[in-house]
């Protein structure tokens, strides 16, 4: 492994969990939501609208906010509050990972990429570019 690091050819597969500890889980966030859209009015989800299904439940919560507010954007600025980034926007282990002399580090997501070896290598450039203290 050590020898493969060296050659600066592996590829470092990074999951989403390694961003688990900078944003709050589903469970956290809805509950934050709800608490929030009883603020405004008594948040009452309609049948079959639970927390079992996060993104049913979500959508029930912004139609709240819709609803009691005019618009979005208490909802919006909760969102924005929620995944804003740390300030340093990373953790120590995010710091280690990105000095490891990887070739690149791809991502998987809802968003199709027409080129993963180009999105490699411009995250790569975007990595060299970090500067760490």
């Amino acid at each position: 492994m050590f020898d493969l690091l060296a050659s600066q050819e592996a590829i470092a597969f990074v999951g989403a969990g390694l961003s688990a500890v900078l944003y709050p889980p589903w469970t956290a966030l809805l509950r934050k939501l709800r608490v929030e859209a009883n603020k405004i009015g008594k948040f009452e989800p309609p049948a079959g609208s639970t927390e079992d299904d996060p993104l049913l439940f979500a959508d029930e919560i912004q139609r709240h906010f819709e609803h009691h507010d005019g618009n979005l954007d208490r909802y919006y600025e909760i969102l924005g509050q929620q995944f804003s980034l740390t300030e340093k926007g990373c953790t120590p282990t995010h710091e280690k990972l990105v000095c490891l002399p990887f070739k690149g580090y791809p991502a998987r997501d809802a968003n199709p990429r027409p080129n993963d070896r180009e999105f490699m290598y411009h995250n790569r450039l975007m990595m060299d570019e970090l500067k760490l203290d």
